[in-house]
């Protein structure tokens, strides 16, 4: 548990300050709502930091060294004509798509699922996209002879 005399310093005080706002909520009203409950453990917490950190300003916190450094973000790619493009997780439209790949707008733009072609996508559909779709776009039927 907490063997370190150094833990044990600051967690029961820390402890004790969490379960004293939550009592004082409960004392006060025996049908307290999980809020007021919140709340009651957030005026603990402040009252111990207010007394436990020192009056120096920003002095009184440490600073890290380095900057932390984020998770690495992996990289999504779908492929349109069979050229892979990056994009981010989430909605695009296909307007939006077909400009990434330098398609007309007029083009038919469709999703390959499964080795066959789907139905034709209006430039004004929304697709949520997780990386690894397959498009294709090809010329509109010629219209009259």
């Amino acid at each position: 548990m907490l063997t370190n005399p150094k833990h044990q310093i600051w967690i029961f005080p820390l402890l004790g300050a969490i379960l004293g706002g939550a009592t004082e909520v409960l004392t006060s009203d025996h049908h307290a709502s999980i809020t007021a409950i919140g709340i009651g453990v957030m005026s603990g917490l402040a009252r111990y930091f207010q007394h436990s950190l020192p009056d120096t300003g920003t002095e009184g916190f440490l600073l890290r060294s380095k900057p932390i450094e984020s998770a690495p973000v992996s990289r999504k790619y779908i492929s349109i004509n069979e050229k892979p493009f990056e994009i981010s997780h989430g909605n695009h439209t296909v307007s939006q798509l077909k400009t990434m790949a330098e398609i007309f707008q007029v083009d038919n733009f469709c999703q390959i699922i499964d080795n066959e072609i789907g139905e034709i996508l209006p430039n004004e559909k929304i697709l949520f996209l997780l990386g690894g779709e397959t498009f294709v776009s090809y010329p509109p039927e010629a219209s009259g002879s």
